[in-house]
């Protein structure tokens, strides 16, 4: 494996382009999360928006607030693939990805082990040539956490048997590693802002209740909306089988809340799923 680095390349448009405007707007976000109590003993994962920090970043910043309070040195960051075909699921395969805030070394041997025990993920550049929705997460994530590795999966046309192939194999690495799991989705596209709010709070009380077996084909029919449904439906299955997990909805809005019109909005939920 060469030792190469994926180069950021939405810096300047989904966030800023200097480190010092990335820690100002982070910083920004942060301090506006309103805390949530509850009784959190292992948290297996978030979900957090991707869309431009000006429309979701107030949402995304939910989520790693509750990752900045955990002692987190691993995080793998399952992102939807927007630009390129893939069948399965993608890992970059070189050394660090990076962005205007410094390089981020992945975690080799993590990526060894999920490669070797399953079928369904393959090292690949497939995914993350042109990719946002993978790389807006990770500002959040150097800006709350001193040192961490990342594993940096982007999923394509996956199907229900290998989202539960994923999802076992997380939970069996989980016995032997910690690590956080980042579920990177934004909800209903392009609805007028009741509409969106209707089919977003249908998705988000089925994630309550872990009503999560159907999330794929749902996803195909469009009965249910989220682009990153595949990182969601990993991150649940694979809390259900590692444990007894709760649900906790930590931020909901749309476009529409934070500065874009009412007429065609794109939903944005941070959540924890935790024990």
């Amino acid at each position: 494996m060469s030792n190469k680095t994926r180069q950021a390349i939405v810096a300047g448009q989904f966030y800023p382009a200097s480190s010092t405007a990335i820690k100002r707007s982070i910083k920004k976000y942060l301090d506006k999360v309103e805390q949530k109590d509850f009784d959190l003993n292992k948290l297996y994962g978030v979900i957090s928006p991707h869309a431009g920090y000006p429309y979701s970043g107030e949402i995304a910043a939910y989520s790693y607030d509750i990752i900045a309070k955990q002692e987190a040195h691993k995080i793998i960051v399952i992102a939807p693939s927007h630009r390129e075909y893939i069948d399965g699921f993608s890992i970059y395969p070189g050394n660090y990805y990076a962005t205007p805030l410094g390089k981020i070394p992945l975690d080799m041997d993590l990526i060894e082990d999920i490669t070797k025990r399953t079928s369904c993920v393959k090292k690949a550049m497939t995914g993350h040539k042109q990719e946002h929705s993978l790389e807006v997460q990770l500002p959040f994530l150097q800006y709350i956490l001193d040192e961490f590795s990342l594993i940096p999966i982007v999923a394509g046309k996956v199907e229900k048997e290998q989202v539960e192939e994923l999802a076992e194999c997380l939970a069996d690495l989980s016995n032997e590693s910690q690590f956080t799991v980042v579920a990177s989705s934004d909800l209903s596209h392009f609805h007028g802002y009741d509409q969106a709010n209707e089919i977003d709070r249908e998705l988000i009380e089925r994630l309550k209740k872990f009503k999560v077996s159907n999330l794929v084909q749902a996803h195909k029919d469009r009965s249910l909306e989220a682009c990153g449904m595949i990182p969601i439906s990993v991150l649940m299955e694979y809390a259900l089988k590692a444990g007894e997990p709760s649900f906790m909805e930590l931020d909901h809005r749309n476009s529409g809340d934070t500065g874009g019109t009412r007429d065609r909005v794109v939903g944005y939920l941070a959540a924890a799923v935790y024990e």
